[in-house]
């Protein structure tokens, strides 16, 4: 016997649908088990969807927002003492969770973790996945690849070769994580590394991505300065995170014109996070500018630390109130574009059929007033509300997982 399909209808004032079209007034997504069959004006819905199971029509829709740089069990403890970390799994892993739930609430549905300690994130995203503990879709990197001495030594997996990187990259894979991490220069945590110099050359790297694409992961690099973004680039990875284009002398900037435009004929991503950098000073976003004016696609992202993995609603508010960018392609540099450079855009990223209902409700229109963002009023995974003004909702023991 066929089973009979649930179906809803989630009305709604205003669709942003995440494509970076002008918005949908008056409209209404019909959601078929824990896919989107239809979207669109009130007025286009058949007579047996016009029941209306969810109201928001004084208020906006939008897809569940992508942060897709956070680390969340990092920041656990003050004092960075990385031993006493590692030593409490337990702790840290309930950390994360909380973490992530946190970022559920906010209007957060789906989370990158790039780098964090052992293998912990790997154990989080399963007991959301089985619906042992409630929280947003986890994707996750395990520990960085680094090199001794390198950006984030403390916690990632230290390769100083070729061959230390093609093990490590196996052994990451062979344990369920869903993308590779590397950091390709040294970074601002980790003050004894150089964030305007390479960790690796670009031999190593391309052992890197030739290893992890045999196996079907994207490779995420962390670069701050030019000479690991052009190693990068030329090895061929997926992302580049950071690009702040760093010369070698300290206080120098090197932006590259023919590496940006190899970035674009490789079509490689580039994710700009923090967000909060560019408050403190904008060239971090002009030179992202300059890498979309010839091609790069960019997107957004937090880098939250522990308990910051939640802010990005806030960072994207003052990013709208800060700097001149039409708001509908703010929401699809956090929405589509990061899905589609971590490759999860057919089922995620926008409001469209077929596409998972991950959605999100909330007061006011974002369009005319950023600061909606932060007014996230109910959260959709797959079809079922999990967050309601703020708070969790816990479904029944009798119930299925958020992704079964």
């Amino acid at each position: 016997m066929k089973m009979r399909r649930k179906v809803k209808v989630i009305r709604a004032g205003t669709i942003i649908t995440g494509k970076g079209d002008p918005p949908i007034q008056d409209a209404a997504i019909v959601v078929e088990d824990d896919r989107i069959k239809s979207v669109g004006p009130v007025d286009r819905l058949s007579a047996s969807e016009k029941i209306v199971e969810f109201d928001a029509t004084d208020k906006t829709v939008l897809p569940g927002l992508i942060d897709a740089h956070v680390h969340l069990t990092l920041g656990f403890l003050d004092d960075c003492s990385w031993q006493k970390l590692k030593d409490d799994p337990e702790s840290l892993c309930l950390y994360a969770a909380g973490n992530a739930q946190k970022a559920l609430v906010k209007g957060v549905t789906t989370l990158f973790d790039c780098g964090g300690v052992d293998l912990i994130t790997l154990k989080l995203r399963e007991a959301i996945k089985t619906g042992i503990i409630a929280g947003p879709r986890l994707r996750v990197s395990g520990a960085p690849i680094t090199t001794t001495s390198g950006h984030l030594y403390f916690v990632g997996l230290r390769a100083d070769n070729a061959d230390e990187i093609r093990k490590s990259v196996r052994w990451l894979v062979e344990n369920g994580v869903d993308f590779i991490k590397i950091m390709a220069t040294g970074g601002y945590m980790t003050p004894i590394s150089n964030r305007r110099r390479a960790q690796y050359d670009e031999y190593e790297l391309k052992i890197a991505v030739e290893e992890a694409h045999r196996l079907r992961r994207r490779v995420i690099v962390h670069v701050n300065g030019t000479e690991g973004i052009r190693n990068s680039v030329k090895a061929g990875v997926d992302v580049l995170v950071h690009c702040n284009w760093f010369g070698i002398e300290d206080g120098t900037i090197e932006f590259d014109e023919s590496i940006a435009r190899l970035a674009a004929e490789k079509k490689i991503y580039a994710d700009l996070g923090p967000i909060s950098e560019f408050m403190k000073d904008d060239t971090r976003w002009n030179l992202g500018c300059r890498m979309r004016r010839l091609g790069v696609n960019i997107y957004l992202s937090s880098d939250g630390i522990g308990k910051e993995a939640c802010r990005f609603p806030r960072d994207l508010r003052l990013f709208m109130e800060n700097f001149d960018v039409d708001p509908i392609e703010v929401i699809k540099m956090s929405t589509l574009v990061p899905a589609k450079a971590m490759g999860i855009d057919k089922d995620l990223g926008s409001i469209e059929p077929n596409k998972i209902a991950d959605l999100i409700v909330v007061d006011g229109n974002p369009l005319e007033d950023p600061r909606a963002l932060e007014r996230i009023r109910t959260v959709f995974l797959a079809g079922e509300i999990v967050a309601f003004e703020g708070k969790l909702c816990i479904r029944e023991e009798s119930e299925t997982s958020f992704f079964s």
